[in-house]
């Protein structure tokens, strides 16, 4: 088999492969020139056999007197044209895109940048129905191949997207559709009872209403349970602290946009499902 591809092209392998299937393909080796009797960086189209199967990307449809090898060393020929001078067998799409390649459907051009993978859909045609030999029968009583196609779906590669596209110098910013929790309570002061009951009292208004909700009742200092609510990234924040419960206000914080907010005391439950309600 021989790809015949314009010069300022590259042939994609891939491509390149389906099109064989299910015959498989290689790139020739050195030994493989010398078998063959080709010269090495001067094979051209001209004169290949009948047992050579030439196929040819629509670049080379879409030009004329072409510049190929001369299948002799350090030799080339100018003013080749497909059909006097060499034939193509059949015509695919072998090229490698490149940026600012036209798109066939809609005119846009082509821009290629880094991205993460999170699923996959395969159009599989018949590559495996045929040897396989899987058919049905069609309304008009023939028998046809499968079309075939498969997909996957990577759960940790959909986390490990978003978590590059949601964060911050702080920590993550989770949307609240792939948060661990809506909601934290953060009591500042476990040493002090009152701080402490009205924490309790707003997680159990929260879970009563239905809100996925933690509380972080470790003994730790308020800055490092603030920084660790930031890191984890609960779309809601609730603290309470003794100067809040002196004052009958819990205090409120977006992760996402930082924006902060204080409620009645009794009413906390209420204004972080608000608060949540409105967040991304």
């Amino acid at each position: 088999m021989a790809v015949l591809i314009a010069g300022d092209r590259e042939v994609n392998d891939d491509k390149v492969a389906r099109a064989m299937w299910p015959q498989p393909t290689r790139l020739f080796e050195e030994a493989d020139f010398t078998k063959r009797g080709f010269v090495k960086g001067y094979v051209g189209p001209q004169d290949l056999g009948a047992d050579v199967t030439v196929l040819a990307d629509y670049s080379v449809r879409a030009g004329g007197n072409w510049v190929t090898g001369a299948n002799k060393p350090d030799a080339h020929v100018t003013g080749a044209n497909e059909g006097r001078d060499f034939r193509v067998d059949r015509w695919e799409d072998l090229s490698q895109v490149q940026p600012g390649d036209p798109c066939p459907q809609c005119g846009g051009t082509l821009r290629v940048g880094r991205g993460i993978v999170v699923g996959h859909t395969y159009q599989l045609g018949t590559r495996y129905s045929k040897p396989l030999e899987a058919t049905f029968t069609d309304e008009d009583g023939s028998q046809r191949h499968y079309e075939m196609g498969c997909y996957g779906i990577g759960i940790t590669r959909i986390l490990a997207a978003a978590a590059e596209q949601y964060h911050d110098e702080a920590g993550l910013t989770w949307p609240k559709a792939l948060a661990p929790y809506d909601v934290v309570v953060v009591p500042t002061n476990m040493d002090q009872p009152a701080v402490v009951g009205a924490a309790e009292s707003a997680y159990r208004d929260l879970s009563e209403r239905g809100a996925d909700v933690v509380i972080d009742d470790r003994e730790d200092s308020a800055g490092v349970k603030f920084a660790d609510a930031d890191l984890i990234g609960y779309p809601v924040q609730v603290v309470i602290g003794k100067r809040g419960v002196e004052a009958g206000l819990a205090d409120l914080k977006v992760r996402g946009t930082g924006e902060r907010s204080q409620a009645p005391m009794g009413e906390a439950a209420a204004a972080a499902l608000k608060v949540l309600a409105t967040a991304r």
